[in-house]
């Protein structure tokens, strides 16, 4: 049956399977074009499925901004919260709330959503304790690539907005330092994206706002898990993002 079925499929091939052999003979240069197609096929199909299995990198999948959102953290960023948006094409403009547990602002990013990136523009406290701050350009609240060892380097200015505006240059530096499994007590989430961004102000040797490195673990679909600054650290504790919880 099997030497039936295969001379029915090589007929073409000019392959002639004796059904009382044990041999085939085939006319050779006919049979290795034939087997040149078919590996080439055989690429073909492994490539397009690779392809079709691979999910494609969109940093905006790493933050995401449907309003309502909320993350709660230990450690001293306890709870963020997406306010009030604002459609400003083609940007999508919204805010972050840090809240305490009575869902009381203690400070606010502002924040929009570009094509390629989520971005924040200032830090706003309440009450006014400290001054505001904001960023030209933005600086990134998603990551920028999904490859390890990836760096951006991006020259901007930190303005403070207190009794008198002051302006500093900067040199932000976000490198993508590895890819890695984060358990937690919100879950297990593969394949996080830990993004570390470093600030270095240019012109004055006096400490500021962002003076020191901070680090953050991202997963997709789901936005930080983790994070690691010069206040403390900390990691999801839950997260109710586009309609889903988590735990």
């Amino acid at each position: 049956m099997v030497l039936r079925t295969l001379a029915k499929l090589t007929e073409k091939v000019g392959c002639d399977f004796s059904i009382h052999s044990k041999s085939a003979i085939c006319r050779p240069k006919m049979q290795r074009r034939w087997i040149v197609r078919i590996f080439k096929g055989c690429m073909a199909a492994i490539w397009f499925a690779s392809l079709s299995c691979s999910v494609p990198f969109v940093p905006q999948n790493y933050f995401p901004v449907q309003q309502n959102n909320r993350w709660v953290f230990n450690g001293p960023l306890k709870t963020l919260l997406i306010t009030e948006q604002e459609e400003a094409a083609p940007v999508l403009l919204f805010r972050i709330a840090s809240v305490d547990s009575q869902d009381t602002p203690i400070s606010w990013l502002h924040c929009r959503q570009a094509k390629d990136a989520v971005e924040w523009t200032a830090f706003e406290p309440f009450p006014n304790l400290l001054p505001t701050f904001r960023f030209d350009p933005p600086l990134l609240l998603t990551p920028f690539s999904d490859q390890i060892g990836a760096k951006k380097i991006v020259q901007g200015i930190e303005i403070c907005e207190n009794s008198a505006t002051t302006a500093c240059r900067v040199r932000v530096i976000y490198a993508i330092d590895s890819i890695e499994a984060v358990r937690i007590p919100a879950g297990d989430f593969p394949e996080c994206i830990k993004m570390r961004m470093s600030i270095l102000y240019l012109e004055t040797p006096e400490r500021h706002f962002l003076a020191n490195d901070v680090i953050w673990w991202f997963a997709r679909d789901v936005g930080p898990v983790r994070y690691s600054m010069i206040s403390g650290q900390g990691e999801l504790q839950s997260a109710k993002v586009d309609g889903k919880n988590w735990p």
